[in-house]
């Protein structure tokens, strides 16, 4: 029997896509070739962009940029620790 797996990890800094085929670990490139990938997430107005693109673009838009978000992960928003939390980050 053949497992096949793909595995995410959500890391603060930088987050890695790996897979499980025929008994080896793979760890899968991004787009640029690169095998982790920035953890960051942007919005503007005409698109979104996860990664390099979305970490570039941090200065010129740092209130749609979400970054270090692993510790809001399962969290209940009005959980006192996630508000003091949120008060640091630039993102609403």
């Amino acid at each position: 029997m053949t497992s096949e797996v793909i595995a995410i990890s959500l890391g603060a800094n930088n987050s890695y896509v790996s897979a499980y085929l025929d008994g080896k670990i793979e760890i899968i490139p991004n787009d640029y070739g690169e095998k982790k990938t920035p953890s960051y997430v942007a919005f503007t107005d005409t698109e979104i962009l996860i990664g390099q693109p979305a970490k570039e673009q941090m200065s010129r838009n740092p209130r749609n940029t979400i970054f270090n978000f692993e510790r809001l992960l399962g969290r209940y928003y009005d959980d006192l620790e996630i508000k003091e939390d949120l008060n640091t980050y630039l993102f609403k």
